[in-house]
């Protein structure tokens, strides 16, 4: 048990204690949004569409419809590839949205 004779005692070890915590919870605490608006060819608005967001490493799919301003919005979402789908473009373009 010598080891711990040389671990910090007292406050220092309530500083490395919050230091430690503070360093790791960024990493677990990373998520990304993507938003974006649908419109029709005539560039009005789309209001209720599905919009359908697919990780490309996990397959899960998430969906939500459009609000009165034809805006979607995706929260609390791994960073990572999607690919976007919604009527009227069947496929959107996958990558790092």
């Amino acid at each position: 048990m010598r080891a711990w004779s040389t671990f910090p005692k007292g406050p220092a070890r309530m500083a490395l204690a919050l230091l430690l915590l503070f360093v790791a919870v960024p990493v677990f605490g990373q998520t990304a949004q993507i938003t974006g608006i649908v419109t029709d060819p005539n560039t009005a608005v789309v209001v209720g569409a599905s919009v359908t967001l697919t990780n490309q490493q996990t397959h899960v799919p998430q969906s939500c419809a459009t609000n009165a301003e034809g805006i979607y919005r995706f929260d609390s979402l791994t960073p990572g590839s999607f690919r976007r789908y919604h009527p009227g473009n069947s496929a959107g373009p996958p990558g790092d949205l």
